[in-house]
């Protein structure tokens, strides 16, 4: 079994300075939008791949009760920030193709940096000492027994099956042009018939 070097807390500590030593050059000129909005990018699916990592090597036990962030890291944060600014980097001739508008603003730096502080204090607080006491607290298995009567086993393959909708729903989000921080007013009022049902496969 491979060994995980960084503690959570280190890592994240390494992370958000990182980054925000990275959206601090950017405000002084050293690092253009593009330059910055690559590394701020490559920062957060490089620490969401460590903690990926470090979850499969070392929680054989995982606390379900409250959603795993290993599901939360790859459903919203890898997919909405991260591989999907892939396509801020792509030449012009293919951006056309699906509606995106390649222009990377200093708001769209300063939102992966509070991105990356969001995804570091998800993991941080899973990895913790107060999560572990909170989760077997009386209080807390009190609920569980009131509340959480049935044992629910997880369906692998509907899990399969409801990530593929959510990746066809970006796709054609992206396709329509209006997906997140790369969608055109225009196109999201044309759209307004039909984008809850984006929302919905999301």
């Amino acid at each position: 079994m491979a060994r995980v070097l960084l503690s959570p807390p280190l890592l994240a500590l390494v992370t958000i300075t990182s980054a925000t030593a990275t959206y601090n050059c950017l405000l002084a000129d050293f690092f253009s939008l593009e330059q910055s909005f690559i590394i701020l990018t490559m920062i957060l699916i490089g620490y969401l791949l460590y903690e990926i990592f470090r979850f499969i090597q070392i929680d054989s036990n995982p606390r379900i009760l409250f959603g795993q962030p290993l599901v939360c890291s790859i459903m919203t944060f890898m997919l909405y920030y991260g591989f999907t600014n892939i396509l801020y980097f792509l030449p012009p001739k293919y951006t056309i193709l699906v509606n995106v508008n390649p222009v990377i603003t200093v708001y769209m730096n300063k939102l992966l940096l509070a991105v990356i502080i969001a995804a570091t204090g998800i993991w941080l607080g899973y990895w913790s000492k107060l999560s572990l006491w909170f989760l077997n607290s009386n209080y807390l298995q009190q609920l569980k027994n009131k509340y959480f009567t049935h044992q629910v086993e997880i369906n692998d393959s509907i899990l399969v099956v409801i990530f593929a909708i959510s990746v066809i729903g970006h796709l054609l989000e992206i396709s329509f042009g209006v997906f997140g921080y790369s969608s055109h007013y225009n196109l999201y009022i044309a759209a307004a018939n039909y984008t809850q049902y984006f929302i919905i496969s999301e």
